[in-house]
């Protein structure tokens, strides 16, 4: 595996303050595309099994794909929305190692409400949100499949996943209570997940998703600006500030595959030798 220092710079910070965050914005998610990009090579190898839960036209998975082109094991993508999953269907088609699911993951198998934005695709999920930059979106209520991600991968005959992606608007924690099992046994290497305001609708919080992910052994990481790795050394509070962000949650093994570039010590963040304790 190349190592993910030699791509990502492990920067602490001194503080975070909520009130020094940008709002809402288109540019917020075009930096986190280069970042994405910058972990998908450091952490995804050709012959991986991958995994996409809210792969929408799927622009993520296709930075997978040319990564990892020829020889990517087993892409799994997850859209639920009928005519999203047409145009995913139709843009991928021909494509091998590519297993396309009408589904949306979530913590038991059931039919569930799903509010769809006509535009904006990707804001749909399982709660009628209420942010003030998109309450002028029409959007429709239908009813889709989920399933649980432990039982899709027994399903499956999945035993391992390299890469978890969740992009899934507020429903991250409920998919990763599906997927208690994989998690105890460690059978995810990493798991990337979205945080924001969606936390609010769904009634979830981050310290919940960081509970579990941590309580199961896994090291946190941020995601900020183009090529940087925050380590997360324990849950603090100024965490839970409801704004855009993207983690990283990684298998304790792995952490000595991801050394330091630099290291200064201040809550919540800390060096790479705090990671290699925990």
């Amino acid at each position: 595996m190349r190592c993910l220092g030699s791509i990502l710079a492990v920067l602490i910070l001194l503080s975070v303050d909520a009130a020094t965050h940008k709002p809402f914005l288109e540019a917020d998610f075009l930096l986190a595309s280069e970042i994405e990009s910058k972990v998908i090579r450091a952490c995804v190898r050709p012959g991986d099994t991958v995994f996409d839960a809210g792969a929408n036209i799927g622009d993520w998975m296709r930075e997978v794909i040319l990564h990892c082109k020829p020889s990517l094991s087993r892409l799994h993508a997850f859209e639920p929305v009928p005519e999203t999953f047409q145009a995913l269907s139709t843009a991928f088609s021909g494509q091998d190692n590519l297993k396309l699911n009408q589904l949306a993951l979530w913590e038991e198998i059931t039919m569930k409400d799903f509010f769809v934005f006509e535009d904006g695709s990707r804001f749909s999920g399982f709660h009628n949100r209420s942010n003030f930059a998109i309450d002028h979106f029409r959007r429709r209520h239908i009813q889709v499949r989920t399933t649980t991600l432990s039982h899709y991968c027994r399903q499956a005959h999945v035993t391992e996943i390299r890469f978890l992606k969740l992009d899934v608007e507020g429903a991250e924690l409920a998919v990763l209570w599906g997927a208690e099992g994989l998690l105890v046994q460690h059978k995810i290497d990493f798991i990337q997940f979205e945080y924001g305001g969606t936390y609010l609708d769904s009634g979830s919080t981050l310290e919940e998703t960081f509970g579990l992910l941590s309580g199961n052994g896994y090291v946190m990481f941020k995601l900020v600006g183009s090529d940087q790795l925050l380590l997360i050394r324990r849950w603090y509070s100024s965490l839970e500030d409801w704004t855009w962000n993207t983690f990283l949650a990684v298998k304790p093994e792995l952490v000595p595959n991801i050394p330091a570039a630099s290291a200064r010590h201040a809550p919540p963040y800390g060096s790479m030798a705090d990671a290699a304790a925990a």
